[in-house]
């Protein structure tokens, strides 16, 4: 193996390497994607709020309805608002 192919592949040159790659953890780098408090419940507020409007329009009671679409506005700002208190993604 010639020496440039040895340092562009991705196989071990030495047992000492070897032993390293082994011993090294699998971790590649990743975002939260929403795992907090603040976005749990921001979503757990605008499914209750979904869930509510949903029945009120089954039910065709316009109140109802409208305070489904009122908690769905609550949780949005929330969620925002939660995350800006601390209780957002935390940094790795």
């Amino acid at each position: 193996m010639t020496e440039l192919a040895a340092k562009t592949s991705h196989e071990p040159t030495s047992i000492a390497e070897a032993e390293e790659i082994q011993e090294a953890p699998l971790q590649e780098p990743h975002e939260s994607h929403g795992h907090s408090v603040a976005a749990w419940t921001g979503v757990l507020i605008m499914l209750v709020g979904f869930t509510v409007g949903t029945l009120g329009i089954w039910f065709d009671q316009n109140i109802v309805t409208w305070v489904g679409v009122v908690a769905i506005v609550v949780g949005a700002i929330a969620w925002p608002a939660l995350a800006r208190l601390g209780f957002g993604p935390k940094a790795h």
